[in-house]
């Protein structure tokens, strides 16, 4: 996926603000344990059609997410608004997107 796609996939993961309501009922991500948070990531790669190595926790409030080259727009745009989501979110990297090789430039 290219960073162009990728920019476009935040602004609309960005356009979908909750109510305040929802976001009382929304899980809460530093109430969560190492498991329950591997466990609701392993949720949302599978239900959005990726990888479940397309998450990497690299600390208990940072994400890396690098999804397979030939993810489709659909499913990383699934993941980021499944992420956005969740309460109490901490950082999130994007790991390996600005390589391309010569083939794909």
């Amino acid at each position: 996926m290219r960073l162009d796609a990728l920019a476009i996939c935040l602004a609309v993961a960005g356009c979908s603000a909750g109510s305040t309501d929802l976001n009382a009922t929304l899980p809460n991500w530093q109430a969560m344990s190492f498991e329950q948070r591997q466990a609701a990531l392993n949720a949302i790669a599978d239900d959005c059609k990726l990888a479940r190595s397309a998450f990497q926790m690299a600390s208990s409030d940072e994400l890396h997410f690098q999804p397979d080259p030939a993810s489709t727009f659909e499913s990383v745009d699934c993941a980021l608004v499944r992420l956005k989501a969740v309460r109490g979110f901490g950082k999130m990297g994007f790991v390996g997107n600005e390589a391309l090789t010569e083939d794909k430039k």
